[in-house]
């Protein structure tokens, strides 16, 4: 019965491994293909006030400080917008490596943890017998 349970949860934490992988890879590829679109991000968050509520509690050299930082970090984001596509060329097949990678380590866990129950049921009946 121990060695059904253990492999039931190897078998759900490779289910929640899979999809993980995959769901990166799904926002990977989609941030890829929306990359040109999103080129004009920081200049729509710049132009955005923040709600006045908010303002309200907010010293102006920090409001001052958020604006010029947004400023400074434009040109960046922008070059790391150029890289995207690139960045996919790899990224990708790096996710599933990783997420194989990851099996692996699972069923071997798998099978450790069921070495180990055997082991113990054997040491428990001989120890019974004797």
């Amino acid at each position: 019965m121990f060695h059904v349970l253990t492999w039931l949860l190897v078998a759900s934490l490779l289910v929640l491994w899979s999809l993980t992988a995959w769901a990166l890879h799904a926002a990977l590829t989609w941030s890829g293909a929306q990359a040109g679109g999103l080129a004009d991000l920081p200049g729509r968050v710049a132009s955005q006030s923040l709600p006045e509520w908010l303002t309200a509690w907010l010293p102006p050299a920090a409001l001052e400080t958020l604006g010029s930082m947004l400023t400074a970090l434009r040109p960046a984001f922008e070059s790391l917008l150029a890289y995207a596509p690139a960045a996919l060329a790899w990224l990708s097949p790096v996710v599933w490596v990783g997420w194989a990678f990851g099996c692996i380590l699972l069923l071997v866990a798998g099978l450790v943890v069921s070495g180990l129950i055997k082991l113990f049921m054997r040491k428990q009946a001989t120890s019974v017998a004797a």
